[in-house]
């Protein structure tokens, strides 16, 4: 899902990565 990556604020408790490249992945898991 790539609106995890402009949305950051959907996903708090996913956002623990600072601008990772594989935030995609974290965000899906």
């Amino acid at each position: 899902m790539n609106v995890g990556r402009k949305s950051k604020k959907v996903k708090p408790t996913r956002v623990l990565v600072p601008y990772h490249p594989n935030r995609q992945l974290n965000l899906d898991l």
